[in-house]
């Protein structure tokens, strides 16, 4: 199965405007559920164009808004609750 542009521009809009990462219970499988689409063809996808693959990708956003979160507000998060939802 192929990803479309379309398909491909949603998930990035839930990992970069919906922040979906945030929730630790949110996999990759998960997103591609919501989005109707083939995890194993988006991952293949994300592999080529990002290096990542989607549980990769997911969990690289999450250090990454760790990271943020720590630059900000000059604290180490290793696991917390931010906005109702636990990260780590």
């Amino acid at each position: 199965m192929n990803i479309s542009e379309k398909e491909y521009a949603a998930f990035g809009r839930l990992m970069n405007e919906e922040k979906v990462y945030i929730d630790p219970s949110v996999d990759f499988a998960a997103v591609c559920r919501w989005l109707g689409m083939d995890a194993e063809a988006l991952d293949a996808v994300l592999r080529e164009e990002l290096g990542y693959g989607g549980d990769g990708l997911m969990e690289a956003y999450r250090r990454l808004y760790r990271a943020s979160l720590s630059e900000k507000y000059g604290i180490n998060v290793t696991s917390s609750v931010v906005n109702g939802a636990k990260i780590y």
